[in-house]
């Protein structure tokens, strides 16, 4: 899991923005001379295999994004630095829903996307102007640099920070108004909640940008299940009454070749024609299925259906 806020004592929390000193090489015509050292800034998005010491920066110096442009944790320019070489804290980062990070991952979007059985959450804050977004590793043993934006929409990731899907009280809060109930088993972060209208039951997550990513979807009564009473397509419209952006994650069981043949996939697949969810997120792949792309897509699912001669 990610770092307590106390062990970063002595060390800047992520997206601090830092002047640190780099030591360059002795020139080799002057090898009796002192390394040089160089003043530069960047901020922090990590530390070395989960030590706090050395610190992962970012360096801002030729870091030049352009409206709505994205840059890959994986392509963006970033150094090791030790403890020792931090010479200024320049300026902290905010989460994006514009509290103060204390040094605990906190996911303000969920439901990013579905690698097997493992969920991707995303934590994303404003440091320097940029935009940031860490993912927790998949066994939970770090954050990782997943995206820097000049944006939010450009992260890719979700739209503004809706409160009335965090704070329980509000009068808008879907629970007031909806069978469900918060899923102990849980992490509370993650809220996930559990739907049950006595017919169907449900686990989904409420993402903070009013999306729902419903994960399982099955009817109470196991002699309903596949028997087309419309008891689903129901409560996908009760859903569709507070969230304005439905996500079915997780489809398919890993077998892209069965889809075709799959009742569950089959079913998400009639609601996404019918506007009643937004978007399918099959197990395997790193596309969601849309009402844009879904005649692109199932050309390819079938495809992958054919015998191989």
């Amino acid at each position: 899991m990610a770092p307590e806020a106390n062990l970063y004592d002595n060390l800047p929390l992520l997206g601090t923005t830092i002047r640190f000193v780099t030591h360059q090489p002795v020139p080799r015509d002057e090898p009796e001379s002192d390394p040089k050292q160089v003043l530069l800034t960047g901020i922090v998005v990590g530390h070395e295999d989960d030590i706090l010491d050395p610190v992962r920066v970012l360096l801002l110096p030729g870091l030049k994004l352009e409206d709505g442009e994205l840059l890959l944790g994986h392509d963006a320019l970033t150094l090791n630095i030790g403890g020792s070489d931090i010479r200024e804290v320049i300026s902290t980062a905010r989460l994006y829903d514009g509290t103060d990070y204390e040094g605990k991952f906190v996911p303000t979007h969920a439901n990013v996307s579905y690698m097997g059985s493992a969920k991707i959450t995303s934590m994303i804050m404003e440091a320097d102007g940029l935009y940031l977004s860490f993912e927790e590793e998949l066994h939970g043993d770090g954050i990782g640099l997943r995206g820097v934006a000049s944006s939010m929409d450009s992260l890719g990731i979700g739209g503004e920070v809706l409160r009335h899907y965090l704070d329980q009280e509000h009068k808008d809060h879907f629970s007031r108004h909806m069978p469900v109930e918060f899923n102990e088993d849980a992490e509370p972060e993650d809220n996930d909640w559990l739907y049950n209208d006595g017919d169907v039951y449900a686990e989904f997550t409420a993402c903070m940008d009013g999306r729902a990513a419903i994960h399982v979807l099955e009817a109470t009564d196991s002699d309903n299940h596949g028997a087309r009473k419309g008891i689903g397509r129901k409560a996908i419209k009760a859903f569709r009454e507070h969230f304005p952006h439905i996500i079915a994650s997780g489809v398919g069981d890993g077998h892209i070749e069965g889809l075709l043949d799959n009742p569950a996939f089959l079913f998400w697949k009639k609601m996404l024609e019918e506007d009643l969810i937004d978007g399918i997120d099959l197990v395997g792949d790193k596309e969601t299925l849309t009402r844009e792309n879904i005649d692109a897509k199932m050309a390819e699912i079938e495809s992958k259906s054919l015998p191989t001669p």
